[in-house]
């Protein structure tokens, strides 16, 4: 009866201790945001020098319009999917690993990077991916030809949509 008591205890503590193998992904996930950060930054980066290049040429600025906007959405995109992995690894460590006290006391984060549940990681991941998915649709959006009525049609109907979609989720 005592070593099997023994067992179980020495079980639990291994089976306690495995929690750290959760390191692994939210390494990955930082690791994975950082790299989106820097993407993002250098698909910024070009297209200011796309920009500059341009503009010495003498082009006219309607068509470096969409084509700038593009490539900033881009962007705006990769910042988004970070911050979804920075959310999502800051959460996965504090609902497995342990709390993180700076974030307590650091007022300029407000709550968005605390989680005390899954389920409360889930919805802020939610809003962002959300937010990501407004932002592709933005892009795409500009890369659609306006001379066909249907696509008109289109582009309202999704508008429609997104606004839908953002009256039922920002509701309780």
């Amino acid at each position: 009866m005592i070593l099997l008591k023994y067992i179980i205890k020495s079980f639990e503590w291994v089976l306690w201790q495995s929690r750290i193998f959760v390191l692994a992904i939210v390494i990955s996930s930082i690791a994975a945001a950082i790299a989106l950060i820097f993407l993002g930054s250098l698909d910024i980066y070009h297209t200011c020098i796309y920009l500059i290049h341009n503009f010495k040429l003498h082009k006219p600025v309607t068509s470096l319009t969409t084509h700038t906007l593009i490539q900033v959405i881009n962007g705006i995109d990769l910042f988004m999917i970070a911050t979804i992995l920075l959310i999502f690894g800051i959460g996965i460590y504090e609902l497995f690993i342990s709390k993180i006290d700076n974030i307590e006391f650091d007022n300029r984060s407000g709550n968005i990077l605390q989680v005390s549940s899954l389920n409360e990681l889930k919805e802020k991941l939610l809003k962002v991916i959300h937010m990501v998915l407004i932002v592709l649709f933005f892009k795409y959006a500009l890369k659609m030809d306006y001379k066909v009525m249907l696509n008109l049609l289109y582009l309202s109907i999704g508008i429609l949509f997104i606004g839908a979609s953002i009256y039922l989720t920002s509701r309780k």
